[in-house]
């Protein structure tokens, strides 16, 4: 199973989360700060709305600047993120001044001192990594792999989305996509950037699992599954209807006990009155030939069937006159 998020910054403006749900998108991220002097301006809206829209699976991400300080970093990303009751992802990808695992393994040291305790996995493009990082180790990151490797075209993501086993080949006997990197697992992949959501081209991901996985992922709490019923209680359920008083779409049990809807029961008595003329089925006087005759009555399936063949002699007849 896959299911699909965004992530969302200042470029988007004031964006539809609503529609974004409504789309299909299970998960969704938006900008919080960037290095130690930068603060998005629509992150404290973009908050409410992914937790009203995307609840459980929901996180804001500060985009690091490596020629900061870590801990002044971590100071405004706090300032400004407000209750931090999230989960942070991390985007590493400073094109300006580069990067290293040890610099990255102090700042998630200084979010963690100011208070952050949930993190999504480490947002770090591949060829970032492979150029600037210089293919180093990731096994000491203390959580997984966000990976991008973008695909061609502007479209829907589920049809841009190359597959959940997409590991393209690339130098030096790698592999892209899905593939770990540096001995960690990709737990998210963002595979474009051009995807069309909510009106907008923006950046899509994919994760594979279930929302239960998902929710785990994003440290959310599950709903508890509700206790089974036993198998009496849920057959005594689907003819008494869940509380034993009937069925609404069944109307009024009129012809047993008015101060109630039908059972199914009595659904299927009155339907099979209906059809076949009383609860012995005897069939419809009107429907007969009279009550001298052979078929004095017919139930309603044989009344239209004895018409359909009487209309059938008549249209055969009316063919041979034509002749």
């Amino acid at each position: 199973m896959t299911l699909y998020g965004i992530d969302v910054s200042n470029h988007q403006g004031n964006f539809d989360f609503a529609a974004a749900k409504r789309e299909g998108f299970s998960f969704a991220t938006h900008k919080i700060t960037e290095g130690n002097d930068y603060r998005d301006k629509y992150w404290p809206r973009a908050r409410d709305e992914m937790a009203k829209h995307f609840p459980g699976r929901w996180g804001g991400y500060v985009f690091c600047r490596t020629n900061t300080d870590p801990g002044s970093e971590a100071r405004l990303l706090r300032d400004h993120a407000g209750a931090l009751d999230f989960p942070l992802q991390i985007d590493y990808e400073d094109t300006k001044n580069g990067g290293s695992v040890d610099d990255l393994l102090r700042r998630i040291d200084a979010y963690r001192a100011v208070g952050f305790t949930r993190f999504l996995p480490v947002y770090i493009p591949r060829w970032f990594w492979e150029s600037r990082m210089g293919r180093k180790p990731l096994d000491k990151l203390p959580m997984g792999i966000w990976n991008s490797d973008y695909v061609a075209g502007s479209n829907y993501a589920s049809r841009l989305y190359p597959g959940d086993d997409w590991a393209p080949a690339r130098g030096n006997n790698e592999r892209g996509g899905w593939a770990d990197m540096g001995g960690k697992p990709v737990q998210i992949l963002q595979f474009s950037e051009t995807a069309l959501v909510a009106g907008q081209s923006i950046d899509v991901n994919a994760f594979r699992g279930d929302d239960n996985q998902l929710a785990a992922l994003f440290g959310a709490a599950t709903p508890e599954k509700e206790p089974e019923m036993s198998d009496v209680s849920a057959v005594a359920g689907q003819f008494f209807g869940p509380d034993g008083k009937g069925f609404d779409i069944l109307g009024q049990a009129v012809e047993t006990d008015p101060s109630r809807k039908r059972f199914l029961t009595e659904a299927v008595a009155v339907i099979l009155t209906q059809l076949a003329g009383g609860p012995n089925f005897e069939g419809w006087e009107q429907l007969g030939d009279g009550k001298d005759s052979a078929v004095p009555r017919r139930t309603l399936v044989d009344g239209i069937a004895h018409v359909k063949r009487q209309n059938d002699e008549i249209l055969a007849l009316l063919k041979g006159l034509q002749k």
